[in-house]
């Protein structure tokens, strides 16, 4: 068969021209009713690629019968004769691009969709060896033949992750590649280049790396003291524990994977991005991107709600003078809805199967743009940056003008002011910069999507790579990347604030760990474990009597503040 004429053949790439001029050139736009004629042959491969758009196909100067008849003389060659390796290719692009693709943009204009590059490329893959020994090779399709007949010269096969219309709409549409698959987005995302994108994951993974250690060590030295437990200080804890799962998520999934490219992308050639239906495929290899975005989605969730019951905790300690047993009533409710109301986002998304790669990011998370796919995690987020930011300025203003009251020791109530504050904005930009990021690229979708277009069609008519004109922002990438993996790199700094005590949490931290390191290598297994539990034991005597002479200088302060104010009254009245 000859392979040229039949491509030439092909409709344009652009949309179809106005109803008149259709009707006198017989050309329409109807559904795909089977392909009897070939025995089904067809079937398995245009309702997949069509997918998940109605399957309509063209037709051009014949009827439905006619084309099926055509078709099913040209597939009925394709039979035991031929190797499997280039059969199966063989009958995708016979079939996509006889039974050629259409959709309905605009009533009654449509636009067109050939098989693109990837289809004629795996038919060259698998059938050159065969076809040169029949010598048959003038047979094989032109992959990097062009298409005139609008005027404009594009690819008659479009590039991977293009699909052409000339209407200015849909650039172009991404679709899981099942190996018959009409266009597809490739993996990584070609937007950056290799130095970019491995530069990107190895940052994400130091930070991440670095976060985890840290949370983790805060997390064990405090459950290991029993003052640091008590309410309101295991809130920090929890915070403390989410964070610590963070970074766990970011460095576990893509390690089990092979990295996070060989995570976020399918085995299938060409890879793709991983998404819930396709996941399953090559032996689950998807299955650890599914799994690493409940696991984000969770615990970013879970710690964004528990920063927010931090704040309303400060609010009615500082702001509204509230006992600590009084505050503390609330901690069984603060449990149910930070634990549960992430769990419930996870179950909504899990029923949406919307977890996957997101396109240009090493990491997986709530993939897809429909409203509720995004707005799962980020009104939640939005809410409590805006509920937490109002009750800690007035928790800081109220603890400024409380604790400025007392003479003496200026400088330590203003650094312990500062590392209050320090540990407010760093969570506080934390959380708002994947807002902001979030933002950026929905603002940008459709300036990328025609970047996309123009560059592939200045690559077709001028016959060399050329650059994409607009993409993200590198910087702004990086950011985001290094702020996933940073949750316990700045609950380690944070806890430099919290309790405003001396010394803090992170220096004991260091001098615990310092002391049992150097125990452990320098005293027998048995003694140095003693003298471990011996050394908690004395740091919770040293914490618990500075704690009270903190506590009687406070008060002594009060005290003398007070009758100094009745002793200047008095004065006064005489």
């Amino acid at each position: 068969m000859e392979w040229t004429t039949l491509l030439r053949s092909q409709p344009a790439l652009s949309s179809s021209p106005p109803l008149a001029e259709r009707a006198s050139s017989n050309v329409a736009c109807v559904p795909y009713q089977g392909a009897p004629a070939t025995g089904g042959k067809c079937d398995y491969v245009i309702l997949p690629a069509a997918s998940p758009y109605p399957a309509n196909i063209l037709l051009r100067n014949a009827t439905y019968a006619e084309l099926d008849e055509e078709v099913g003389a040209k597939t009925v060659l394709m039979g035991a004769f031929f190797p499997p390796e280039c059969r199966n290719p063989l009958l995708a692009l016979t079939c996509m691009g006889s039974f050629t693709h259409c959709r309905f943009s605009t009533v009654p204009s449509f636009d067109v969709y050939p098989p693109c590059r990837s289809v004629c490329e795996a038919v060259l893959l698998g059938c050159t060896a065969f076809f040169e020994s029949q010598g048959m090779t003038s047979q094989l399709p032109d992959c990097d033949m062009t298409d005139n007949s609008t005027g404009t010269v594009v690819p008659a096969f479009p590039p991977d992750g293009t699909q052409y219309n000339r209407d200015e709409e849909d650039s172009f549409a991404e679709s899981d590649y099942d190996g018959q698959v009409m266009c597809v987005m490739p993996c990584p995302n070609p937007m950056w280049t290799d130095s970019e994108w491995n530069g990107g994951i190895v940052a994400m993974m130091i930070v991440s790396g670095i976060s985890f250690l840290l949370a983790t060590c805060l997390v064990v030295t405090l459950c290991m003291r029993p003052s640091k437990r008590r309410y309101p200080g295991i809130l920090y804890i929890y915070i403390s524990i989410c964070s610590m799962a963070v970074a766990f998520m970011v460095i576990f999934f893509p390690i089990i994977s092979g990295g996070p490219t060989r995570m976020v992308c399918t085995r299938g050639d060409p890879p793709v991005e991983v998404t819930f239906d396709n996941a399953r495929e090559h032996d689950g290899a998807g299955v650890p991107c599914v799994l690493q975005g409940m696991g984000i989605l969770y615990f970013a969730l879970a710690a964004n709600f528990w920063w927010l019951a931090l704040c309303i905790n400060v609010f009615e300690m500082v702001f509204l003078g509230r006992s600590v047993h009084v505050v503390r009533q609330w901690h069984l409710f603060y449990h149910i809805f930070a634990w549960g109301a992430p769990l419930l986002g996870v179950i909504i998304v899990l029923a949406g199967t919307s977890f996957g790669a997101l396109p240009a990011v090493p990491y997986c998370f709530v993939a897809g743009n429909e409203w509720w796919q995004w707005t799962i995690f980020y009104i939640p987020v939005v809410s409590c940056l805006i509920i937490g930011t109002i009750l800690i300025i007035a928790s800081v203003i109220r603890f400024i003008r409380v604790r400025f009251r007392f003479k003496g020791q200026e400088g330590q109530k203003i650094a312990q002011t500062a590392r209050l504050l320090l540990l407010i904005v760093m969570y506080w930009l934390l959380l708002l910069y994947p807002v902001i990021y979030r933002i950026y690229t929905r603002a940008s979708e459709d300036e990328i999507a025609d970047a996309v277009e123009q560059q592939v069609t200045c690559s077709a008519n001028t016959g060399t790579a050329c650059e994409q004109e607009h993409r993200l922002n590198v910087g702004s990438w990086f950011l985001m990347l290094i702020d996933l993996g940073a949750h316990g790199f700045v609950v380690f700094v944070g806890c430099l604030s919290w309790p405003l005590t001396h010394p803090t949490n992170s220096q004991e931290m260091i001098y615990f760990w310092w002391r049992a390191n150097k125990l452990l290598y320098t005293r027998p297994w048995r003694e140095a474990i003693a003298e471990i539990k011996e050394l908690i034991t004395h740091d919770e005597s040293a914490s618990s009597s500075s704690s009270s002479s903190s506590k009687f200088r406070m008060r002594s302060q009060v005290s003398k503040t007070t009758t100094t104010t009745s002793s200047t009254d008095s004065d006064e009245e005489i």
